[in-house]
């Protein structure tokens, strides 16, 4: 995993190579297995702006999904293991928010996939900080599925087994999903997000 802190357009960090070879064959045996209990934009908490859903792709938030099972995830533990990575931690120090980081004390995971049209339309998230990891299978079947930081029109490009921590109120979209190809079956762009903040106890 190697991690780098940008400062602009807005406070991030950039992750290449997120998963070993050996933790990407779990997480891809598990989203063999989650794939067909994918559920509708609807069904996942999508965000609304006047009754209208912002999110079209299907999606399954993790922890709901294997209740007090959820640490058999390996999805689960790897995306823990990369946001709190004390590599990942100690890069945001430059602004100090590695001093946010630590005090967080709640995570929740969704795995979403995006097929032809597939997109999510400027929004926010309710949380302090959120991790995006891409997947697909290769050779890449599909064109678009980047991340747009909106506020500050700058589009950060998907890459395989790459990713993004970004701060979490930070309005950001992803383009549109194009398939060009079907040789594949699920051959469209998988991400697995992490989101973490501070709750009440």
């Amino acid at each position: 995993m190697k991690v780098t802190f940008h400062s602009e357009p807005t406070p991030h960090l950039r992750i290449k190579d997120v998963f070993s070879d050996r933790v990407l064959e779990s997480v891809w045996s598990e989203i063999a297995v989650l794939h067909s209990h994918l559920l509708s934009p609807s069904e996942t908490g999508s965000a609304h702006f006047n009754n209208k859903l912002l999110k079209q792709n299907s999606g399954l938030y993790l922890y709901p999904y294997y209740g007090d099972s959820v640490g058999v995830s390996p999805i689960v533990n790897a995306m823990h293991n990369v946001v709190f990575n004390p590599q990942a931690v100690e890069a945001w120090d430059p602004i100090h928010l590695s001093k946010m980081i630590k005090i967080t004390n709640w995570e929740t995971v969704l795995l979403s996939y995006y097929d032809s049209g597939d997109r999510y339309r400027s929004h926010y998230d309710v949380a302090m900080f959120t991790t995006l990891v891409w997947l697909w299978k290769e050779p890449k079947a599909f064109t678009g599925g980047d991340l747009k930081l909106d506020e500050y029109d700058h589009t950060i490009e998907a890459e395989n087994n790459c990713g993004v921590i970004f701060l979490s109120p930070d309005v950001h979209s992803v383009s549109p999903v194009v398939m060009t190809q079907r040789e594949m079956h699920n051959s469209g762009r998988y991400c697995i997000s992490h989101f973490c903040g501070i709750k009440n106890v």
